[in-house]
């Protein structure tokens, strides 16, 4: 008889806690949203300790600077995602508060495991976030506003997203960094070189104005397509990497660098800035369509700015042109 009392009690307690958060609560999407509009900062720091991290903690920083969202201030910051996140922030609702018997379990995981989320306004330190694990459904996360709602636990989910929100507050600067290569018009390009091991099929182009050069170590008993040269130059916008890679257990960025590149791209720019990028073979895996073959033949890796890339072929086939290409066949 006692159980089933305490038991009926902590059913009235939750949903009295459900009611008053849920009114508590009505206001705080409107004044959250009005807030993301104005956040230039958000920290997210992990409470797993991290031996190479520089706070011995898992920490991303998202600064915004004349417009531009950048990563720990160093790298341009993919835009979607970190749109993505403002929109989590100001969006997301609650579902339901952490029942009685459940809560002192969850701030136990909580204290062990969590995401702080310090968003900021003009350097001032506006709103404090505690993201926890996932429901056992999976359709919605455990949190703490802090000084709101009482600092209690609750399930938030995003209305018309059908999971959990966790995933969006990584604290790995991988996850949070542009995967744009380069992004040039053709008014910015003033010279393109492509240097490949047996040089024979190297060449350069450079724009002086609307002439064009074009330079190989071979001459050809043949006419150039001028058509082709002048169009090259419309092939540097928006390539973008499959992926940024980094070290594991089973794989080194480092040694990969080390291996001879099979092409090697420099572009001048019109402030006469150079970019250079890598082309690194891959070795086939053991599965898969090219698995019998030395070489991968849709992805290569690519170094640039000592960053190792993982690019598709098919993202720069208008690029890896030979001088052959810019000749006109007879």
């Amino acid at each position: 008889m006692k159980k089933n009392k305490i038991l009926i009690l902590s059913l009235l307690i939750t949903v009295l806690l459900s009611i008053i958060g849920t009114m508590i609560y009505i206001y705080i999407p409107k004044k959250a949203k009005k807030k993301c509009n104005e956040i230039s900062k958000i920290i997210l720091q992990n409470k797993s300790a991290c031996e190479t991290c520089p706070n011995g903690l898992k920490e991303v920083s998202l600064e915004k600077k004349n417009g531009i969202w950048y990563v720990n201030k160093n790298f341009k910051a993919k835009e979607k995602d970190v749109d993505r996140l403002l929109h989590t922030i100001e969006n997301m609702e609650i579902k339901r508060p952490v029942g009685v018997l459940e809560r002192e379990n969850i701030l136990k995981r909580m204290d062990v495991q969590r995401t702080t989320v310090k968003l900021f306004c003009n350097d001032i330190l506006s709103k404090n976030i505690l993201v926890g694990g996932n429901a056992s459904n999976q359709l919605g996360t455990y949190m703490i506003i802090e000084d709101t709602l009482e600092s209690e636990p609750y399930v938030f989910h995003l209305p018309g997203h059908n999971g959990f929100l966790n995933s969006r507050f990584s604290c790995e600067e991988i996850n949070w960094r542009d995967k744009t290569i380069f992004n040039f018009s053709i008014s910015e390009v003033k010279k393109v070189e492509i240097i490949y091991p047996d040089s024979i099929s190297s060449f350069n182009i450079e724009k002086n104005g609307h002439e064009y050069i074009f330079m190989t170590k071979t001459e050809k008993d043949t006419t150039i397509n001028w058509k082709n040269i002048k169009s090259y130059f419309e092939n540097f916008e928006n390539k973008s990497c499959e992926k940024i890679l980094t070290d594991n257990s089973e794989f080194s960025t480092e040694e990969i660098k080390k291996r001879k590149p099979f092409f090697e791209l420099y572009i001048t720019l019109k402030n006469d800035s150079i970019v250079n990028l890598q082309g690194i073979r891959k070795n086939s895996s053991e599965k898969g369509r090219t698995k019998n073959l030395p070489y991968d033949t849709e992805r290569f890796y690519g170094k640039i700015n000592n960053d190792l890339l993982l690019i598709q072929y098919q993202i720069f086939n208008e690029i890896l042109k030979k001088n052959n290409d810019f000749y006109i066949k007879k």
